[in-house]
């Protein structure tokens, strides 16, 4: 009887150890980087860490979310420069035209025209970027009345639509 409550024991003992042992982060879901909040980038930077290409976007989005499009527009192009690729050109054009409108500066729009276009040259299928690009080729329009820029957005809007569909904001 000793014998077997001794393997009773032995056997309970071993998977819970087994399965102790065991690396939490073992599955490919659970390696995943966990994303720093905007708080600790900011006291990173602030400590003088250099911040990686997804930081910059990240800190961007945020700066995007609160409505300061200069300083989301800054880390965007940071994020760009460092290689983060159509999405960071996307976004950049986004912030570059929200505060083109904010300000009424045409230069500011042209300006956003290029980020999109450099993020449709890096992906083609880059639905996004061209629904962005029609959005802001409107808004240069209604500002200065200029037909030919409204007719440019519907073949931003027209692409938009093709890539995508269901996308029914185009």
């Amino acid at each position: 009887m000793k014998k077997i409550a001794l393997l009773i024991v032995c056997l309970g003992f071993i998977p819970a150890v087994f399965w102790a042992a065991q690396d939490p982060a073992s599955s490919k879901e659970e390696k995943e980087e966990v994303k720093p909040s905007v708080p600790d980038l900011l006291k990173r930077e602030q400590e003088g860490e250099p911040l990686t290409t997804e930081m910059h976007f990240i800190l961007g989005l945020d700066a995007y979310d609160r409505g300061d499009m200069e300083e989301a527009a800054r880390r965007f192009g940071i994020s760009a420069s460092k290689g983060k690729g159509s999405e960071a050109y996307n976004k950049w054009g986004l912030a570059l035209s929200d505060l083109a409108e904010m300000k009424g500066d045409e230069a500011l729009f042209r300006e956003s025209f290029d980020k999109f276009a450099e993020a449709v040259r890096l992906e083609p299928d880059d639905h996004e970027a061209y629904y962005n690009w029609g959005v802001a080729l409107v808004n240069l329009a209604m500002m200065k009345e200029d037909e030919v820029l409204l007719r440019e957005s519907f073949t931003k809007f027209a692409e938009d639509v093709r890539l995508n569909p269901d996308y029914h904001h185009a």
